[in-house]
């Protein structure tokens, strides 16, 4: 399906890939500064996308997207299977997720989405595969670290996620809290102070480039166009629907 979708267009095309694409070329190959171009998003997919355009050229480039996209279909599978112990369920889900059409047409192009929803499930992958430990509030030094730095990558991968991010950090804290567990509590703390880290240093061509002016620069270019774009408001809320039910775009 997906490559059906990829040469025949059966659902909606994405222009975004040839920015990514290009912007790929321009940080990698010629070394060109992210806050100068295409900073709406963070720099660290453009870059994966750069090292598969070396490996598969230009016209393969999407490949990358999809092996994201694959791996993500294997984890949902096995997180669900943590969480319910049923091989059933745990294919069901799964099918219901590569059978969705904005998966497939995220699977098809270049895009940031796929490797934001990767590094995000294997976090959560890692948090939930010693359940016990995860119920009685118990995180390893290894977890922590682990955790941090996907959580880190997914955001720095696309920021869209942040509300899932909150969301599954407030579950690893819940069991702290009903157990009040105090200890527990500063782990889920440390937790978003590491991924914080790791979020800032997927920025650090900006500085390499342009000193530390130019990641506030970058920084603040991005917040606006996000407030912008993506800040919430009856009309951006009616154009949102009207996109994902009709195919029809106010702009």
């Amino acid at each position: 399906v997906v490559f059906l979708n990829r040469y025949f267009s059966i659902l909606k095309k994405f222009i975004d890939e040839k920015i990514y694409i290009k912007a790929a070329e321009l940080y990698l190959i010629k070394g060109y500064p992210p806050y100068a171009y295409n900073f709406e998003h963070p720099p660290l997919v453009k870059y994966l996308i750069g090292l598969a355009l070396l490996v598969v050229g230009d016209d393969y480039a999407w490949t990358a997207s999809f092996s994201a996209s694959l791996l993500s279909l294997i984890l949902v599978y096995r997180i669900v299977y943590l969480l319910s112990n049923s091989s059933f369920v745990a294919f069901i889900a799964t099918m219901l997720l590569a059978l969705d059409s904005v998966y497939i047409d995220t699977s098809s192009y270049a895009m940031l989405d796929m490797f934001s929803l990767a590094f995000f499930l294997v976090a959560i992958y890692i948090a939930l595969k010693h359940m016990e430990g995860y119920w009685k509030c118990k995180f390893s030094i290894k977890d922590i670290i682990g955790v941090s730095v996907l959580i880190g990558l997914s955001f720095a991968s696309k920021m869209q996620i942040f509300p899932n991010v909150i969301a599954f950090l407030m579950s690893l804290a819940l069991p702290c809290l009903i157990l009040k567990n105090m200890r527990g509590l500063l782990k889920i703390a440390s937790i978003c102070i590491l991924s914080s880290l790791i979020f800032l240093l997927t920025f650090v061509a900006d500085i390499i480039y342009g000193g530390y002016g130019a990641i506030l620069e970058h920084f603040v270019k991005m917040y606006n166009y996000m407030l912008r774009q993506h800040g919430f408001s009856p009309i951006i809320a009616l154009n949102g629907f009207l996109t994902y039910t009709t195919k029809v775009s106010i702009w």
